[in-house]
């Protein structure tokens, strides 16, 4: 886990750092394991998480994720940082998060940051599942790409707590189906002051949603 850095029990101060081309099968540059980092003014650049790509969009895992960052059971802050070029072969191309947090804080929080040309099998930027919360804000999403597991720029699965998007943008991310910028199963999001614009599902035989796909079984 972490192929650049790995936190377990801990709540590290990471600060103007940058992590390129690390590899790791969950958090191909941090890996955090109940853990409470604060990250900021750091940059992101090809990270991934190499293992063996999920045939279908159930095999894949929650456990393979996150590029760039991967968090389980943790709470994690990240602030004006630059997510460009991660991918995972699972979900969560540049952050993967799932589990109960250790706060009363969203588990994840993520602030003025910029995600470009992230990709993966579901979740292009971002992947929250299991009673994770986030809350993102001010935050740009920018060519971003998934795979059939659906949401080019963010997607949330699994009963994932409460998602809370807020003046953020959505700009050319596609995915194969299910939300070429959003992808929902069983989440209570909550978007304010977002923009959508020329986000795509791609595959016409698939249901799908150019910028947002929601569902509940």
């Amino acid at each position: 886990e972490g192929g650049g850095m790995y936190n377990r029990n801990g709540a590290p101060l990471i600060a103007g750092c940058r992590f390129e081309g690390n590899r790791g099968w969950q958090g191909g540059g941090i890996a955090n394991y109940r853990s409470t980092p604060l990250i900021v003014d750091c940059a992101f650049d090809r990270n991934a998480v190499v293992v063996t790509p999920p045939s279908n969009v159930w095999e894949a895992t929650d456990a393979r994720t996150g590029g760039a960052i991967g968090s389980q059971d943790g709470s994690a802050v990240v602030r004006r940082c630059r997510f460009a070029g991660n991918s995972s072969v699972s979900n969560g191309g540049a952050i993967g998060a799932l589990g109960n947090p250790l706060t009363d804080e969203p588990a994840l929080v993520i602030e003025d940051s910029t995600f470009s040309g992230n990709e993966a099998f579901a979740g292009g930027a971002l992947h929250v599942a299991m009673s994770t919360t986030a809350a993102i804000r001010r935050c740009a999403f920018l060519y971003n790409e998934a795979d059939i597991g659906g949401g080019g720029a963010l997607r949330w699965i699994r009963n994932a707590g409460a998602v809370d998007v807020s003046d953020s943008v959505f700009w050319h991310n596609t995915a194969r189906a299910y939300g070429g910028g959003i992808h929902s199963v069983e989440a209570d999001v909550e978007l304010t002051h977002c923009t959508f614009h020329l986000n795509k599902a791609t595959d016409p035989e698939i249901v799908s949603g150019g910028a947002i796909h929601s569902f509940s079984w």
